[in-house]
């Protein structure tokens, strides 16, 4: 199979859904498991259980199996930047994760670098986060939720 870049997994609530993206440099391929009415699966029935065996295989008939890896290439006129994988920001020496190499559209590189203030930042939004109780609710109720304002990483938290 040819080098796959980014692959996507997903679920709905209670598990009436599950659906699994990937592509390679030659084909793009998106994988959904349902029913016809918004009933369970079967509990547990997520992406990676459900569509990803049905991806793996058309994968496998629709790539060559060479052997050989392709890999993807950036357009002409990309920024290359150095970035910190667990912040996203530039990689600095409190880069403790591993650096990425990663092509950017010219004025998208990221501007800030990391430190040990975005890392922790970001280490307690996702302790936080994790701890939150997970929402179960009936199908078709309306969830009324304001969207979270972005979180300047050098500033303060405006969702508190």
């Amino acid at each position: 199979m040819g080098l796959l870049n980014s692959l996507y997994t997903g679920t709905t609530d209670e598990h009436t859904d599950g659906w699994f993206i990937g592509f390679s440099t030659k084909v793009v391929c998106g994988v959904w498991v349902g029913l016809d009415e918004k009933k369970m699966i079967f509990k547990g029935a997520d992406g990676a259980k459900v569509a990803l065996p049905i991806w793996i295989d058309f994968m496998k008939a629709a790539l060559p199996t060479t052997g050989d890896k392709e890999d993807f290439k950036a357009p002409e006129g990309m920024e290359w930047a150095d970035v910190d994988r667990f912040t996203g920001l530039l990689a600095t020496s409190a880069t403790t994760d591993k650096v990425l190499r990663l092509a950017f559209k010219p004025g998208t590189t990221p501007r800030s670098g990391s430190d040990a203030e975005a890392i922790r930042k970001i280490r307690e939004a996702r302790e936080k986060a994790n701890a939150q109780p997970v929402e179960n609710r009936p199908w078709g109720r309306p969830v009324q939720t304001e969207p979270p304002k972005p979180v300047d990483l050098n500033g303060n938290d405006p969702n508190g």
